[in-house]
């Protein structure tokens, strides 16, 4: 019998999801390269972004030039889930008050990393 309090997270379940919708919320229209901080292709974060495209977080966009190039947008959805993590993150932070820890939050943290 299934839990009732179990949520199912989809897409979010992937261990780069969070740093990718981060990342997205602070830098919008990133491309592959951008995200992947690097040519290479990555066949596990190509695959990460369509399971969020699919669950509705983010929207991508293509431009046909010598080569199709692919742009990484949040939808509405995606800055909600993206508000909620920054909120975690602030929760998180609480514990550490006093404890001479910068206030950012998690968002902010990873948000200026590549995912």
């Amino acid at each position: 019998m299934r839990n009732p309090k179990y949520v199912r997270l989809g897409s979010l379940n992937e261990p780069r999801a969070v740093s990718i919708i981060l990342f997205l919320s602070n830098n919008p229209n990133s491309t592959l390269v951008d995200l992947k901080g690097t040519s290479l292709a990555d066949i596990r974060t190509t695959r990460i972004l369509d399971d969020m495209a699919a669950d509705g977080l983010l929207s991508v966009s293509y431009q046909v030039k010598a080569r199709t190039k692919a742009t990484y947008q949040l939808t509405g959805k995606g800055y909600r889930v993206a508000d909620k993590l920054n909120e975690i993150g602030r929760i998180m932070q609480e514990k550490h008050e006093g404890d001479g820890l910068e206030e950012r939050s998690i968002g902010q943290e990873m948000a200026h990393t590549i995912p």
